[in-house]
């Protein structure tokens, strides 16, 4: 899924996942939020510190390796 931030990926990804599963369809969430507190701490209160790195755009190539 693509969009800004906040405008409910997450959310509308889970529900589908939860569709699925309830139709018994076998399906996974790759989550970019979830591998960047993997391997940067990232969490959603220092969202914006994470945004405002310097870095950033090595980070997020690290991100989308993974």
């Amino acid at each position: 899924m693509v969009g800004i931030s906040g405008s409910g990926k997450s959310t509308r990804a889970k529900e589908m996942f939860d569709d699925f599963v309830s139709r018994g369809q076998r399906s996974i969430i790759v989550s970019r939020d979830k591998i960047r507190e993997m391997i940067f701490g990232y969490n959603e209160e220092g969202i914006q510190s994470y945004y405002e790195r310097l870095d950033l755009k090595s980070c997020e190539h690290t991100v989308s390796k993974v």
